[in-house]
């Protein structure tokens, strides 16, 4: 079995799931999302960042007894809610080699999160999804072939997989995260999607927030073109919230950066 690298294991976070987590970052995404703040797990393969005249790799494999440990360092921390998340990247394309650990986890009494865009294999979501606790899915852009020209993903496979999620997880422990990027997933259009996607689901809470340009350094280091992107006002998240709330009542403001 062919471990995937992991670009890089973050403790004590606060804002990748309920309570106190550690954080671990896949390198591999199914998509190429252009305002993408974490550019070094697009590609699945080896890749170095530039500091001057220094080179240093991105990216490590490790075993589960390995990635156990690391992650039962902060047990006392997690308590009742927190725990590990998994992210990227797109991690659902490498959990399914985790299998083992996966269920080192539970039985560690530790809580279990994937952040997903779900643009994976079903069969990759039926191998994890009964030992996840808490999940976030990325909506980004709905309407098919924006979403293959622009990010390179089939948006059939995201609904496909979504409605499976839906029919077997609690919806209480889902949370949408939709990021707001002018002319891409901030159109009259993709917003019309969004909320005809989240009517019927009243359970689910849902996150929206601005694009940011925070990943702008990683691009330079890894000597990739980058394009700044508007930061979306106050003003237009306000009623961007209240446009979706006209037809679900579980929507926020998460101002990440």
């Amino acid at each position: 079995m062919k471990r995937p690298l992991i670009s890089n294991i973050q403790r004590f976070c606060i804002h990748d799931g309920p309570g106190i987590r550690t954080t671990i970052f896949f390198k591999g995404c199914s998509l190429h999302c252009p305002w993408c703040s974490n550019p070094e797990n697009i590609s699945p393969n080896h890749e170095v960042f530039l500091r001057g005249e220094k080179i240093e790799p991105i990216g490590t494999t490790y075993s589960d007894e390995e990635l156990l440990n690391l992650i039962k360092l902060d047990k006392t921390f997690y308590k009742d809610n927190g725990g590990v998340t998994f992210s990227g990247g797109e991690p659902l394309l490498h959990l399914p080699n985790y299998e083992n650990l996966i269920k080192q986890i539970k039985k560690e009494n530790i809580g279990i999160c994937v952040e997903t865009a779900l643009f994976v294999p079903i069969k990759n979501i039926e191998t994890v999804l009964k030992y996840i606790d808490f999940i976030y899915i990325d909506i980004k852009i709905l309407g098919e072939k924006e979403c293959k020209t622009v990010l390179g993903g089939d948006v059939n496979i995201f609904k496909n997989n979504l409605e499976y999620v839906l029919s077997k997880f609690p919806k209480d422990k889902i949370i949408f995260r939709i990021p707001l990027v002018d002319g891409f997933t901030l159109t009259e259009t993709n917003l019309a999607l969004v909320k005809e996607l989240i009517e019927p689901l009243k359970d689910i809470s849902i996150e929206i927030f601005s694009v940011h340009n925070l990943g702008k350094t990683k691009y330079e280091k890894l000597n990739k073109p980058y394009k700044d992107f508007k930061t979306i006002s106050d003003e237009k998240l306000d009623s961007i919230k209240d446009y979706l709330s006209n037809s679900h009542n579980k929507v926020f403001i998460n101002k990440l950066s």
